[in-house]
């Protein structure tokens, strides 16, 4: 993909996400979880017509961002050994983070890896034992949330969001949305990764 048909790609996935943006905003209980499912579907759509890896994990992040409300996002994937390395890390302002500016809960990170399923902190800070974590307390995390890549029985990666802010009207539809949005994400990487080779 050249970079100008990228950019437009790029461009037509920020309208998007604008859309979800404000459709999740009406979302005020679990009565509204099917809004969410909803926005989610029409994310899913793009996920999977994205083939360019760089796009494809731009997109992941910026749609985690878009439903969760974060301040940051990062995308982290399996080395050979099953180390997770991070790959790309982006801000809720649509920034692309660099390699000082991506921290995370490393304890958070391997947890969700060991458990095989999502951990949801809406406000790590006031949840034992996770408030006694030292990177929590050092990053001075309140939201977070790791949702494990799975592509069928073979984990892949994580998908990490977090933030110093609380989670706002923390819902049943944030655990929902999360999982399906990782189980959607693996399988778009994974199909991806057999057209673009991606050397970050």
């Amino acid at each position: 993909m050249n970079p100008d048909d990228r950019q437009r790609r790029l461009d037509d996935v920020d309208r998007l996400l604008r859309e979800v943006r404000e459709e999740l905003a009406l979302v005020r209980d679990d009565n509204d979880e099917l809004r969410a499912l909803h926005a989610l579907l029409q994310v899913t759509r793009a996920i999977h017509s994205e083939t360019d890896i760089y796009s494809l994990m731009t997109l992941i992040l910026d749609s985690a961002l878009a439903f969760t409300g974060a301040e940051r996002a990062f995308l982290l994937l399996l080395s050979p050994r099953g180390e997770p390395r991070l790959k790309m890390g982006r801000t809720g302002a649509g920034q692309y983070l660099n390699a000082r500016e991506c921290s995370v809960s490393s304890r958070v990170v391997q947890t969700a890896l060991l458990r095989h399923r999502p951990i949801i902190l809406p406000d790590a800070q006031g949840d034992v034992p996770y408030n006694k974590w030292d990177s929590i307390v050092k990053l001075k995390l309140r939201t977070i949330i790791a949702a494990p890549l799975r592509v069928g029985e073979h984990p892949i990666g994580l998908l990490y969001v977090d933030g110093r802010r609380a989670l706002a009207r923390y819902g049943r539809h944030h655990l929902s949305v999360m999982t399906t949005l990782a189980e959607q994400a693996a399988a778009a990487l994974s199909r991806a990764q057999k057209f673009d080779t991606y050397g970050g």
